[in-house]
């Protein structure tokens, strides 16, 4: 009796072990979007510092 109890604690783990690798999956996913968006962002400011200094080269 003692068999049937070990396979099903193995079955519960297979369908933990997917839940945990799906939870990884959208983590990476998330920070993955996080990272564009922070990319997006320090593009836009380099441009905006590009924009800037060729005034200010443009102006003298």
């Amino acid at each position: 009796m003692d068999q049937p109890k070990t396979q099903s604690s193995g079955q519960v783990k297979k369908s933990q072990q997917t839940t945990n690798v799906e939870q990884y999956q959208q983590r990476w996913e998330q920070l993955i979007q996080d990272t564009n968006k922070q990319i997006q962002k320090i593009r836009a400011i380099i441009e905006e510092e590009k924009a800037k200094r060729s005034n200010e080269s443009s102006q003298q």
